[in-house]
């Protein structure tokens, strides 16, 4: 391998969230007493495919201290999708589904070993012996738009009813980054029902659902099903929720009031920045940070809810991003000032979700926080 698995927390994996990456990877675990399978899923952007080599790890922790299998991941089990640069791949790795603990798998450049990994734990929530199909292809992503439909596909197909929970609440947008967050209050569940293999998933309303291979699973998969557009930002109502993160307190109780929110939005926007150019270009760059958290950090709620994706809007893609399997750390370096700032996220999976991050909250982020608004609201960021 060409990789250092002991020193694997040192990657910089900054490459996921870029405005442009290089490439985009996901996987989906299928996981059960005996089997092991992967299902994954890589876009290139910049380069083709046969540029690089595919090769996974599976280990006893995140340091990659013990490694139980290592090895490529065959050109002849990945498999081009109708996608322009998409291509799928399958692994079996049922022989070793009760040693390990963690799956790396990188593509690796054949020429420069330039590398990009991404990994899992395989004990979590989301690990388990169902997955979902949309077009015959394995859904990869944590939301599912309402006019969508999605097939139930298991290791087993006699498998048992799955059962769905599913939950209206709109959870709240994260609170500012020195600011001590509230604990969750208990959300109730507006229906419960059972689907078999091979059925087909029709979400009944927009929310989060769950679904566990029994009703007293702890393990299971979450959807989280919202508007045709998601993760872009085209519904006005959607338009003017992420504001709250740059408003005061009386602009935002402003911007709430009359049913004309394409007026209120104008009259927010041009009463900060009487320039036109200066201010479309600065709603445009705002929204594309939007939509680009809620591509990368959905989980129970819109990625631009979490915390994850209210730092990501407010300041940007990190230029640094190391994961040390129960925290992820963001790092900012500004060659304009020579600082450096940093925010530490925390693994904190819920009921609703196993992908959950929570950010480590400390008043010094005060001293960034406002002045960092005040770019947007200048239109300067």
């Amino acid at each position: 391998m060409i990789l250092p698995w002991g020193l694997k927390a040192q990657l910089n994996q900054s490459f996921k969230y870029q405005t442009n990456p290089p490439l985009l990877h996901s996987f989906v675990v299928l996981k059960s007493d005996s089997e092991l399978q992967v299902m994954g899923e890589v876009t290139f952007f910049k380069e083709d495919m046969l540029q690089y080599r595919a090769e996974y790890a599976l280990t006893n922790d995140e340091a990659g201290n013990t490694v139980f299998s290592a090895g490529v991941i065959p050109e002849s089990q990945i498999v081009q999708r109708e996608q322009l640069g998409t291509y799928g791949y399958t692994l079996d790795l049922s022989a070793y589904v009760k040693e390990a603990t963690f799956l790396f798998i990188s593509f690796i450049h054949k020429e420069t070993n330039e590398t990009y990994t991404i990994y899992r734990n395989l004990n979590g929530i989301d690990t388990c012996p169902f997955y979902f199909e949309r077009q015959f292809i394995p859904h990869q992503y944590p939301y599912l738009r309402n006019n969508d439909r999605l097939k139930i596909r298991a290791l087993d197909k006699r498998m048992a009813p799955i059962w769905v929970y599913g939950y209206k609440s709109q959870f709240p947008q994260a609170d500012p980054p020195m600011l001590i967050t509230k604990a969750q209050a208990n959300i109730p569940v507006d229906t419960v029902f059972t689907l078999l293999v091979n059925d087909t998933f029709i979400p009944p309303f927009e929310g989060i659902f769950i679904f566990k291979p029994d009703s007293a699973a702890s393990t299971g998969r979450s959807l989280l099903v919202t508007n045709p557009f998601y993760p872009d930002v085209k519904l006005q109502e959607k338009v003017r929720e992420p504001l709250v993160y740059i408003t005061t307190k009386e602009e935002w109780e402003e911007l709430n009031q009359g049913t004309d929110i394409k007026l209120q939005l104008d009259k927010f926007w041009l009463a900060l920045l009487p320039n036109q150019e200066r201010a479309k270009s600065t709603i445009k760059a705002f929204y594309q940070n939007v939509s680009l958290a809620n591509e990368l950090f959905t989980t129970y709620k819109e990625g631009w809810k979490t915390d994850m994706g209210m730092i990501y809007i407010i300041y940007g893609a990190p230029t640094k991003v190391l994961n040390y399997g129960t925290k992820e750390e963001w790092i900012y370096l500004s060659e304009e000032n020579n600082s450096v700032l940093s925010f530490t996220f925390v693994h904190a999976p819920t009921l609703f979700s196993a992908s959950a991050y929570s950010l480590i909250r400390e008043k010094k982020y005060k001293n960034s926080w406002y002045p960092t608004i005040d770019l947007w609201r200048k239109g300067r960021k």
